[in-house]
């Protein structure tokens, strides 16, 4: 997770091999903080598969295809430390 601290523009990397359907993908640390709104971002426009994560939670979430791998930046706001 990479943002920026005056604005709390950022984006959380992931690189992937997945094993099913829609499945919790990564934690976040309790330290890191959480987005602000829902975020989502596609990972492959042919197959419709999708990454999110949802507002003030630290769980990653993917709807991808099996055996397939993914490389996506998911763009986040958060709140930014004062």
């Amino acid at each position: 997770m990479i943002f920026n601290k005056t604005t709390g523009q950022g984006f959380i990397h992931i690189d992937f091999w997945t094993t099913g359907s829609t499945m919790a993908l990564v934690s976040i640390p309790n330290s890191a903080p959480t987005p602000k709104e829902l975020s989502e971002t596609p990972l492959n426009n042919d197959d419709n598969s999708t990454v999110w994560i949802e507002k003030g939670s630290r769980t990653i979430y993917g709807r991808p295809r099996a055996n397939k791998r993914y490389i996506a930046n998911i763009p986040i706001f958060v709140d930014p430390p004062r």
